[in-house]
């Protein structure tokens, strides 16, 4: 399962350059501001500096989540497929913005995840990645629900499906409704 956190690469440039990392750690939450004095490490270029976490998300409930990034910086987000971002926000504003953007997950499951910053030449930086759970309020994303630990996709259907019981007048077993049939087509 890993350790709880994300394995966070810190780089003294713009651009994720290898030989510009200045560090490596687990961060067991994301919500910095890099301005603060008691920030470390020290992240002194004149060219920015640019972070990369890696990791997975456990979602503790089934139901959409509404991802949150906070951040005056370009950023991106990848929660559960690594070919497309469900937040990308890399041109940035210096204006400390929200970026949001809705997923369903399943309970007890664990989501790939990989969150990337970097700071040019805005006048600030901090990033803070929440989250509102299906039945919560809007907060950080705790250590308990993020990994180290890497994770494959998982896929999740997003389909709506008609009830199929006895309950609104199917007897279980015996026929496919027209809404269900179209449901699975759907979902298929």
């Amino acid at each position: 399962t890993g350790e709880r956190g994300l394995r966070a690469a810190y780089y003294d440039a713009k651009d994720f350059n290898g030989d510009k990392k200045i560090l490596e750690r687990v961060d067991r939450r994301i919500d910095f501001d890099f301005n603060d004095q008691a920030f470390e490490p020290k992240l002194t270029s004149t060219n920015g500096f640019s972070i990369q976490w890696r990791g997975s998300l456990i979602a503790d409930d089934t139901g959409d989540y509404e991802l949150v990034l906070k951040t005056p910086n370009g950023a991106r987000l990848w929660v559960n497929d690594p070919e497309e971002p469900l937040i990308d926000a890399w041109v940035a504003s210096g204006q400390l913005n929200e970026h949001k953007a809705t997923i369903r997950l399943l309970g007890g499951r664990i989501y790939p995840l990989k969150l990337q910053l970097f700071k040019f030449k805005d006048k600030s930086a901090s990033v803070s990645l929440q989250w509102k759970p299906p039945h919560g309020p809007q907060q950080p994303i705790p250590a308990r629900n993020l990994s180290t630990a890497p994770a494959t996709p998982t896929f999740v259907v997003t389909a709506r499906f008609p009830p199929d019981d006895s309950s609104v007048g199917y007897e279980r077993g015996v026929a496919v409704s027209k809404a269900w049939d179209e449901a699975t087509t759907q979902a298929a």
